[in-house]
């Protein structure tokens, strides 16, 4: 087994790849919002209802993003409990911050947000 400083490669590399797919989608989807004109954190400043770009492929690319760096850190540290402190972070925010998000959403595009969320899943 190929080893870096008592760590296997393939570790290194798939924790690498990781970190680096999750911080680029949520970039990505910044950036799609800023492109947009619309709000980033904030509902009331919500101008537009975003569905291009990351947005096509997840309802959530940012939350998804920072989970998937965060379980990239978890494999590079080796360290199961920070990988399920990562996924009760997920669960949480989906339970407590998107649910709200998209009763926001539907109060304020209406028929737009439904048809987007019923073609185009929270996370994968």
């Amino acid at each position: 087994m190929h080893m870096l400083n008592g760590v296997p490669l393939l570790r290194i590399a798939a924790s690498s790849l990781m970190i680096g797919a999750g911080l680029f989608l949520a970039i990505w989807a910044i950036v799609a919002l800023k492109s947009h004109h619309t709000a980033l954190g904030s509902m009331k400043n919500t101008s537009r209802l975003v569905t291009s770009g990351p947005f096509r492929l997840t309802r959530n690319p940012i939350y998804l993003g920072y989970m998937i760096a965060a379980l990239g850190v978890a494999l590079a540290a080796n360290n199961l409990w920070t990988a399920g402190l990562a996924v009760c972070a997920a669960v949480a925010t989906h339970l407590w911050v998107i649910k709200r998000e998209e009763q926001f959403l539907q109060a304020r595009f209406g028929y737009e947000f439904e048809r987007y969320r019923r073609r185009t899943r929270p996370w994968l």
